[in-house]
């Protein structure tokens, strides 16, 4: 969702970035999203063509930013990076305003309900960041 979102502000403010998404695990390589994630994204008029792939080590030479989702995540995406690159690695909501926790809930598990709450969190997110690092000024 934050890779649909992110890439829905790039376009919408025409902005010369690129964004992509990658799990550190195999499972559902080549998967589209959730179905209920995609409702939700539809629902506030996202799309996401997005299909998944695993992160890799070329990623960290590719990017400037890699967010992971949660503590586990970033603890396997650190333990990748051989530090050889200017990427920064940060948790995603590092740039939320309203932290309850510094982790993003995967709504995976619950139903539809729990992702709008979600969906919230990583859009005002997303805004937050693409203001702190200078991507647009409002």
């Amino acid at each position: 969702m934050a890779e649909a979102i992110m890439n829905h502000y790039i376009k919408e403010l025409d902005l010369d970035v690129s964004c992509d998404s990658a799990g550190t695990s195999s499972n559902h390589v080549g998967e589209r999203l959730d179905k209920r994630a995609l409702k939700k994204l539809n629902e506030h008029g996202i799309e996401a063509p997005h299909r998944a792939r695993q992160f890799s080590s070329a990623d960290f030479k590719e990017f400037d930013f890699i967010f992971a989702m949660d503590k586990q995540n970033l603890q396997d995406i650190l333990r990748l990076s051989n530090h050889s690159h200017n990427a920064q690695i940060k948790l995603m909501r590092a740039y939320d305003p309203t932290p309850e926790n510094c982790e993003v809930p995967d709504p995976w598990f619950g139903d539809f309900q729990g992702f709008e709450p979600v969906y919230q969190m990583l859009d005002r997110t997303v805004l937050n960041f693409l203001k702190a690092e200078n991507f647009i000024y409002k």
